[in-house]
């Protein structure tokens, strides 16, 4: 059957809550519910596309409004969405915090090669074609929690995903997470882990390689797919189990040089700085003229230089970056 659609934003309720309020009688308004469910669907996975496991069971995640809206009854053919530019803090942030709003909408340069072979495997997911499990691995302060985390649901989001946390202590709980996914079969999920040790050993090797390893009533849930992000002292090998039941090994070569170093704060700046002019529009009544953001991503003069002293001595990755970029705002 069909999956269901993101989450409503905020704006979308309130047209929902609207068109409901006309009706006399709430018999008539069953068919417009049924469009609600039938696009949103209902309980937790209707309010939010971030979602982390917890005690058990699931619970939200701060996501923000990151989508178009659509008018009740209409069909739903708008054009592509407009997602809130980087916030480099999000590049720091712990993965509860990275789902919070902090939405990238620019994929980095140095980020891009990695970022097209998860999002394509996140997008099969998501139509319902076949796509695997993953391990993301690479140098410390690459941008793998990025990757994983804002980078998933940027490619994912439009498409109904929903992404949930799972801390790396939780992993031997990690069958019955996907069993819980199970019980909401109109939905896709992927399953979030970052930092984990790889090899992993014991019982949570064995049973992630045996629950893995199919798929059905008995098996791993089809509707679930599991990201595993290695912490930096991993040693990734084909040959480990775990991972061979993750056909897609994406690495992250980090930034090669300082003129990589360069492009990516120039980037994230770029960003940042077209963000605040975005939320400021409104309020000047604007919302014309161009982006801008080609002007910002070639640092030049004392900025340049403020940023080659920092790289060189908090290191030349995506973090560090990240850290001068929102220094700058």
């Amino acid at each position: 059957g069909s999956f269901v659609g993101r989450p409503a934003s905020q704006e979308e309720l309130a047209s929902w809550r609207g068109v409901l309020a006309g009706y006399d009688h709430w018999s008539s308004a069953v068919p417009l519910l049924r469009e609600y469910y039938s696009r949103h669907g209902f309980g937790i996975t209707s309010r939010n596309s971030a979602l982390r496991w917890s005690k058990g069971g699931f619970e939200e995640a701060t996501e923000g409004g990151l989508a178009c809206n659509y008018v009740p009854g209409a069909p739903d053919t708008q054009g592509a969405v407009h997602l809130s530019a980087t916030n480099p803090t999000s590049f720091l942030s712990p993965p509860t915090a990275a789902a919070a709003g902090s939405m990238c909408s620019t994929v980095l340069t140095a980020l891009q090669t990695p970022y097209d072979a998860l999002a394509e495997n996140t997008l099969r997911h998501c139509a319902g074609l076949p796509a695997h499990h993953a391990v993301v691995c690479g140098l410390p302060g690459a941008g793998k929690s990025w990757l994983l985390w804002e980078g998933t649901l940027l490619a994912g989001k439009e498409a109904g995903l929903r992404v949930i946390e799972v801390p790396p202590a939780e992993l031997p709980n990690i069958l019955d997470i996907a069993r819980g996914c199970a019980r909401y079969p109109r939905v896709h999920f992927i399953l979030v882990t970052d930092h984990v040790d790889l090899p992993l050993k014991g019982q949570v090797a064995a049973d992630l390689v045996s629950g893995s390893g199919g798929s059905g009533a008995s098996g791993w849930p089809s509707n679930t797919l599991l990201y595993l992000g290695a912490s930096a002292s991993s040693t990734v090998s084909r040959s480990d189990p775990v991972v061979s039941r993750c056909p897609l090994v994406v690495p992250l070569m980090g930034l090669q040089d300082e003129e990589a170093f360069l492009q990516a704060a120039g980037e994230m700046l770029a960003a940042k700085q077209q963000e605040v002019r975005a939320a400021a529009a409104p309020a000047d009544g604007g919302g014309g003229g161009s982006s801008g953001s080609e002007s910002g991503t070639v640092l030049s003069g004392e900025l340049r230089e403020a940023a080659l002293a920092w790289g060189k001595q908090q290191g030349l990755s995506v973090r560090s970056a990240a850290v001068f970029a929102r220094s700058c705002v």
